[in-house]
């Protein structure tokens, strides 16, 4: 709306702050980021920045110059507080689902930034719940062994949603189970109640009963149909 040139700067493991304000942005694979000067960075609308590996989780043989861990970290916040400082919109991401949305926040105040705000915080489970709103939907079945992926599917706007788990992150022992007999499978899945799509959440493995009910509900949405994957290679493949 202000006519500015809008930009989206994704900080990850690979490219530190330092580096990008200085226009370096060197990355493992040899690639190398937009240049971007000081001039430049007054036209950016918001940074995305990867907290993990940047503000936490971070593995310290890829620190840049000989820093020190603390130091690293310290670096980093100072610079992102100077940009919030100078009413820059920062969201901040992690792909990581074991945090939900308070205990996120909760983290970047242990590290001294500034909250946010409800659209600041970025995580896969917001992510997911965002994406079922744009298409119109209002009650998934979440797979995920992560209780905070779940809490914020549940707190994004989909407080009625059907889980292979419970909120504390426990297993729902028919969920669990290698086997189900017909009569119990369909007193399972009717026990759902008006589920309209599938959300495959970040987990270790989908038990057969986990398949067979997200397959239900798919077959019965029809060429319409929503699964939403949010999860990695081995879960995706069951």
């Amino acid at each position: 709306k202000s006519g500015r040139r809008a930009s989206l700067i994704a900080f990850q493991e690979a490219l530190e702050p330092e580096d990008l304000l200085a226009g370096l942005a060197d990355r493992p694979d040899g690639a190398r980021g937009e240049l971007l000067d000081r001039e430049a960075l007054n036209e950016v609308d918001a940074l995305v920045v990867d907290c993990d590996g940047l503000l936490w989780n971070i593995q310290e043989e890829r620190i840049p110059g000989g820093l020190e861990l603390d130091d690293f970290v310290a670096s980093n916040v100072a610079i992102l507080a100077s940009l919030q400082k100078q009413q820059m919109r920062i969201v901040y991401f992690d792909s990581k689902a074991q945090r939900n949305r308070p205990t996120f926040l909760a983290k970047l105040a242990e590290r001294g930034l500034q909250d946010p705000g409800l659209q600041g915080i970025v995580s896969p489970g917001i992510t997911a719940s965002w994406y079922l709103q744009q298409r119109g939907l209002h009650k998934p079945f979440v797979i995920t062994s992560q209780a905070g992926f779940l809490q914020d599917v549940q707190s994004s706007g989909f407080s009625d949603c059907a889980s292979s788990i419970t909120l504390d992150g426990e297993s729902i022992a028919a969920f669990s189970s290698s086997t189900s007999s017909a009569a119990a499978f369909q007193e399972l899945t009717a026990s759902l109640g008006a589920v309209d799509c599938v959300v495959l959440g970040p987990c270790n493995d989908v038990s057969p009963v986990e398949a067979a009910v997200a397959a239900a509900i798919l077959a019965k949405e029809g060429p319409s149909a929503v699964l939403v994957v949010c999860c990695g290679t081995q879960p995706r493949r069951r």
